[in-house]
């Protein structure tokens, strides 16, 4: 028998774009069974920026703990995010769970009304870079039966070995409670206020996140509701996998923490690729030909020595060149010539080690570009 697959389509809005964090989620959510009934789509929604009418307010920058809000919490009868400091600056940024849900509305309303996809097998994700004042990190409308978010600046993402691992754990989550929850009142009547290592965890404090994505499973109470909604196995499998293989990320990141070896590196497009974690380090077309050229060094090479580089830095930087062709020769020009003459080198080092730090944390000594005063900057990793 045909199973109709599920499509989950995570709408980035065009004013924040795609961060490492929101990259890496997608990956790894979109390679646990590629072909099977779950599948996810990335898509730039040109949403106006809402920024204007929110406050600031820092005491979010750090903040531990997630209220519950009524606005989640409907009866049956209602009718219907970089950096680690881009991260902690976006979700200063405060609106109401009032004016979050309305959001998910109208990301909802412009997706189907752009798409026309079928409502009964597809439902939209707002990936929002943005704060609330009861700090939730994650949801389903209780308006709405096809719209969900997950604020991916949310200090959740800290919590984890790497930003990405909640983000990936809700995918999976919320394609579930699609499936199976979807109901105006899944908070009151599905929301464990008390820690189960269940889907359906609220963890109030942060932290506890943690529990949940390493049990990756539901409580005794959630299975038994799953098994009466009809859902076809495979669906059910997918699922498994998929929080299988977030979990397994968090594991394998603190292995390699434990081992203290050196990651597997590759490059993809904009970012630098860290296999054993998942993780990824996006850089500017600037800082990946720097990066890219101490990789195709790995005995080193001093700073007054770019000028025996020349060609091949200029080859380099024109793989990684993303801007208006018109100008790529003026600037290939200025950026090449101020690493010949070594104005501009150590800054676009130091830009270039900050990423990697905030990534890899205790794992980033072997990667970064680092070197005597003077003499050869060399990546440890690649030492033989």
């Amino acid at each position: 028998m045909y199973m109709r697959k599920t499509n989950v389509y995570l709408l980035v809005p065009k004013y924040a774009g795609v961060t490492g964090t929101i990259q890496a989620a997608f990956d790894l959510a979109s390679q646990v069974d590629p072909k099977g009934p779950i599948q996810f789509h990335l898509l730039e929604y040109d949403e106006p920026n809402p920024k204007f009418r929110m406050e600031r307010n820092s005491d979010y920058r750090e903040k531990r703990t997630i209220v519950p809000s009524d606005a989640f919490i409907q009866s049956p009868d209602i009718a219907f995010s970089s950096s680690m400091e881009y991260a902690k600056d976006m979700r200063e940024w405060i609106e109401t769970p009032r004016e979050v849900l309305d959001r998910m509305a109208e990301a909802e309303d412009w997706f189907y009304e752009t798409y026309h996809e079928d409502k009964e097998h597809s439902f939209v994700i707002l990936l929002n870079p943005f704060g609330n004042d009861h700090n939730y990190f994650c949801g389903p409308s209780p308006e709405r039966s096809n719209v969900a978010f997950i604020q991916t600046t949310h200090y959740a993402t800290e919590v984890t070995i790497a930003r990405y691992i909640p983000v990936a754990y809700e995918l999976f989550a919320s394609a579930l409670r699609f499936r199976a929850f979807n109901v105006p009142d899944y908070q009151d009547r599905f929301v464990h206020f008390e820690d189960r290592g269940c889907v359906n965890d609220f963890f109030e404090s942060i932290e506890r996140i943690l529990f949940k994505i390493q049990s990756a499973n539901v409580c005794d109470d959630c299975y038994e509701h799953i098994l009466n909604q009809d859902i076809d196995q495979e669906f059910l499998d997918h699922i498994y996998q998929g929080l299988n293989a977030v979990r397994e990320q968090q594991v394998n990141f603190t292995r390699a923490r434990r081992a203290n070896k050196p990651l597997t590196v590759s490059i993809r497009n904009k970012f630098v690729q860290f296999e054993e974690t998942g993780d990824q380090v996006r850089l500017s077309p600037k800082e990946m030909t720097m990066y890219r050229f101490f990789m195709n060094h790995p005995e080193g090479v001093a700073y007054k020595s770019f000028v025996d580089h020349e060609a091949e830095l200029r080859a380099l930087y024109a793989e990684c060149y993303t801007g208006d062709p018109e100008v790529f020769e003026d600037t290939l020009n200025s950026v090449v010539g101020n690493w010949l003459l070594q104005t501009d080198i150590s800054s676009t080092v130091s830009k270039i080690n900050r990423e990697l730090r905030k990534a890899l944390r205790a794992l980033s000594h072997w990667h970064v570009i680092e070197g005597p005063r003077g003499g050869k900057k060399r990546i440890k990793a690649l030492e033989k």
